[in-house]
């Protein structure tokens, strides 16, 4: 192989990087951080201060280092100064999402008429006309089928959507290690 063919496979493997090193700083401009959040906005917040569980509450300031958000515990309004330090995690209200009761609330209900005709072990026979048993099967499709359109219902209701928030900066870095075989590229990125 020539000279010609060791720059080009060279290139080649410079590809990569440099298009992850261009595309990375806009794509970290795009995203929220944390002195970017306005005040009013629906947060849920994740910090070693606060224990395990998450804490939703409304913005009422933020700093490169620290999170002042206010809650309302049991109808009384706590405000909490986080530093940025302690938050492990931080999501951002999008409102709530489109909902799609009436669509799982009609699948619900064919399953449960569904596992109502199957449960139901009486046949109608071959007698024209209704009889008793025709009439509890539907009435056990009904019944059935209505449960199943209330869980359906419940199941496809509007639920809060929310964005993960970038906690520290987007870093990228490029090495190139020499060994014994050549020259390598190593590249990592960190968010």
């Amino acid at each position: 192989m020539g000279v010609a063919g060791h720059i080009l496979r060279g290139v080649r493997k410079l590809m990569v990087p440099v298009a992850l090193a261009v595309w990375l700083p806009a794509g970290a401009a795009a995203q929220t951080t944390l002195a970017d959040l306005a005040g009013g906005s629906r947060v849920r917040v994740s910090a070693t201060s606060l224990g395990s569980s998450p804490l939703t509450a409304r913005v009422v300031s933020a700093s490169p280092d620290t999170l002042v958000v206010q809650t309302a515990e049991d109808g009384r309004r706590t405000t909490l100064r986080i530093p940025a330090s302690q938050i492990t995690r931080l999501d951002v209200s999008r409102g709530l999402g489109r909902g799609r009761k009436s669509q799982f609330a009609g699948i619900g209900f064919l399953v449960g008429a569904g596992i109502a005709q199957l449960i139901s072990h009486e046949s109608s026979g071959t007698s024209p006309g209704l009889d008793e048993g025709d009439i509890g099967e539907f009435t056990d499709s009904v019944l059935l089928g209505g449960i199943g359109a209330a869980i359906g219902a419940y199941l496809g209701r509007a639920q809060e959507d929310w964005r993960r928030v970038q906690l520290g900066e987007t870093q990228l870095s490029l090495r190139l290690p020499l060994t014994t075989r050549g020259a390598g590229l190593r590249a990592a990125i960190a968010f």
